[in-house]
């Protein structure tokens, strides 16, 4: 089955996000210390988070970036970025990415953590549009998921997205609203 994913946001979550079948898991669901549903202000308000408003963007009006650890790990693996996004003054979606080599490692913390997640391998879409064999790994809580997806072949990079049911919906009514208003500009 082919699958379009995106590579650098929450997209990929968004597709997969009520998926049969995936591990269960409980809520609340987050990483590092930030739990969804938790308040902006508390990374906002921080010394190791950089944050910037954007009211109204697809992807949330508000994020945050980890920009101030020594050592940025997640299960002890070096990650490249950890970005929150949130609706309002609301956590909707973490997104962690980390070099492929560190994919297992950090797969066996979460198996570790949350029990055995739904794994299926597949043909990934990039955002550039380029078509890789990939993995993904899905948990599962009554409010919330947490996909872990691995690219293989020449991109380096994979990600973890953990997000909320909630930010399906509205990324998707947001999607829908400014497909209306570019319509209206033509």
């Amino acid at each position: 089955m082919k699958r379009a994913h995106k590579f650098f946001l929450f997209s990929a979550c968004i597709y997969c996000q009520y998926a049969v079948s995936a591990g269960d898991i409980s809520d609340p669901v987050g990483l590092k210390g930030m739990m969804l549903g938790s308040n902006y202000a508390d990374a906002r308000d921080s010394d190791i988070y950089m944050c910037k408003e954007h009211p109204g963007a697809l992807s949330g009006d508000k994020s945050c970036e980890l920009v101030y650890m020594l050592e940025k790990k997640l299960a002890n693996a070096p990650i490249e970025e950890m970005k929150l996004f949130y609706y309002g003054d609301t956590l909707h979606v973490i997104t962690v990415l980390f070099r492929s080599e560190n994919y297992q490692q950090i797969f066996s913390a979460f198996n570790e953590k949350f029990g055995p997640g739904k794994i299926s391998e597949e043909k990934l879409t990039t955002r550039m549009g380029v078509e890789v064999d990939g993995t993904s790994s899905m948990w599962l809580s009554p409010t919330a998921s947490i996909l872990l997806i691995q690219y293989s072949g020449t991109i380096n990079q994979s990600q973890i997205v953990v997000s909320t049911k909630y930010s399906k919906n509205e990324y998707s009514a947001r999607s829908r609203q400014k497909t209306k208003e570019n319509a209206a500009d033509l």
